[in-house]
């Protein structure tokens, strides 16, 4: 029997984001899933990230599967990357716009004046920031349209381009930061710079599979205070018949005084092992550990 159709006539006001359901579940990317409606002002402002900060299974989204959600931006404290920016022309004039750009966390090296938009085009430029400040930061990006003022603002991180360990001051603890997914059983031990600094999920409670959200962390035992050095090596080595997938690996150091320093590896995903059909990124054989190399600065 054909499905039959109805049709919703409603009004909305520019800017306004919403969820419907998916009309027709035969048809939608996932069962029960729903769509995200956005309505843009008539010029449509729009910021994206370098495309070398996001992982590949990012890039190719929503269509390829990845137990990951969408990575954060992540910046190299020193780092210089060129954002995208871009303007949507809706109307049927042309448009001439000139942006002014604000960032927290970095400085704007380069960015454009001017830009002329024809009518019902898009058009694209390039904005080159500096990572100044490790932390969270924010590029905004506005402008006078025939519309109103239109903005756009996209978040980024700051990782700091060195581990700096005072040897004058109290370690109070050590954790790991990361994304973990994992499948099966057991607790993969964690090493320091060649010293056993405890097991991943001391703490948790052990499931068959589950995931955990960006940025966890993972407390390591006492050993780890004492091993902790300006330029540190971390292994994982998940017990035999587990899947182990990690992304943005971080080492949190935290003092007594309240302050605590990080620097991230490499921000790829690793799993471990290779054979299973859900790994992604950085295939690590059977047998043989996860390994993060973190430099005293990049």
């Amino acid at each position: 029997m054909p499905r039959k159709y109805g049709v919703a006539t409603f009004a909305v006001e520019s800017g306004t984001r919403g969820v419907i359901s998916a009309i027709d579940p035969d048809k939608a990317p996932l069962p029960s899933s729903t769509f995200e409606m956005v309505v843009e002002p008539a010029v449509a402002p729009l910021l994206a990230p370098p495309p070398a900060t996001v992982v590949a299974g990012d890039q190719e989204r929503p269509w390829r599967a990845s137990l990951f959600a969408r990575s954060r931006v992540d910046l190299m404290q020193g780092d210089q990357r060129d954002f995208q920016m871009a303007f949507t022309n809706h109307t049927t004039s042309e448009v001439t716009l000139t942006p002014t750009f604000s960032a927290q966390g970095a400085s704007v090296l380069a960015a454009p004046q001017k830009i002329v938009v024809p009518a019902g085009v898009t058009k694209a430029a390039a904005v080159t920031l500096q990572a100044v400040a490790p932390g969270v930061g924010h590029l905004v990006m506005s402008a006078a349209a025939p519309n109103g003022q239109v903005q756009a603002s996209l978040p980024f991180n700051v990782n700091a381009s060195a581990l700096l360990v005072d040897p004058a001051a109290k370690i109070k603890s050590v954790s790991l930061e990361a994304d973990v997914f994992y499948t099966g059983t057991g607790n993969p031990a964690v090493t320091l710079n060649g010293v056993l600094a405890g097991r991943l999920f001391d703490g948790w409670t052990p499931h068959p599979y589950s995931w955990y959200a960006a940025g966890t962390r993972y407390p390591l035992g006492e050993a780890a205070m004492s091993a902790v050095a300006s330029a540190n090596e971390v292994r994982l080595d998940p017990p035999p018949g587990m899947l182990l997938k990690v992304r943005n690996l971080g080492l949190v150091v935290t003092y007594e005084d309240g302050k605590t320093a990080i620097l991230r590896a490499n921000p790829t995903v690793k799993s471990a092992h290779a054979d299973l059909g859900i790994a992604e990124g950085e295939l690590v054989p059977r047998g043989e550990p996860m390994v993060w190399r973190i430099p005293a600065a990049n």
